[in-house]
């Protein structure tokens, strides 16, 4: 069984996340401004709501905790999948803003995920995002990414692509 615990400590502009999982332990330093508030974006006629909505799908339980904590500190409306999730149909029914895909999402591959979504004509239009931490930068854009980041990434990347 595995425990995850977090550890926060707030500094100025920055926080240090900690996490444990099955007594090994990883510190991460996230070289950000943390907000006290979400950020909003302007819509029409005046409307605002929360930035944009990551469907995230990614084996590794200690990334996701990593993601989810980032991407909720930058404003990011975060759904995570299991590994055994079917992608596509969880695409349709949540209908995010933004994919954030694992290349080899549990038994999965990756590019055969976005190439089943590119199929869809309701999804097609929707950004993937693909990461690992293996180069198949080419492999992931030819299978229909709209961008890759290659492991590990800056946090300062992943938010450039997603906005």
């Amino acid at each position: 069984m595995r425990f995850l615990t977090r550890h926060w400590k707030r500094t100025t502009g920055a926080a240090i996340l900690r996490i444990s999982v099955a007594r090994r332990a990883a510190a991460v330093r996230i070289n950000r401004r943390v907000r006290s508030k979400p950020p909003k974006r302007n819509l029409q006629q005046g409307k605002q709501r929360p930035m944009a909505k990551v469907l995230l799908a990614e084996d590794d339980v200690t990334m996701v905790s990593l993601l989810k904590t980032l991407l909720n500190m930058e404003g990011f409306e975060v759904t995570a999948l299991d590994a055994d999730a079917d992608v596509p149909a969880e695409v349709q029914r949540e209908r995010p803003d933004v994919l954030l895909l694992d290349v080899h999402f549990g038994k999965q591959s990756g590019v055969e995920i976005v190439k089943a979504i590119r199929k869809n004509k309701e999804l097609s239009s929707l950004r993937v995002v693909m990461a690992s931490g293996l180069n198949a930068q080419e492999e992931c854009l030819r299978g229909g990414a709209n961008a890759f980041l290659l492991k590990p990434f800056s946090p300062d990347d992943l938010i450039r692509l997603l906005k």
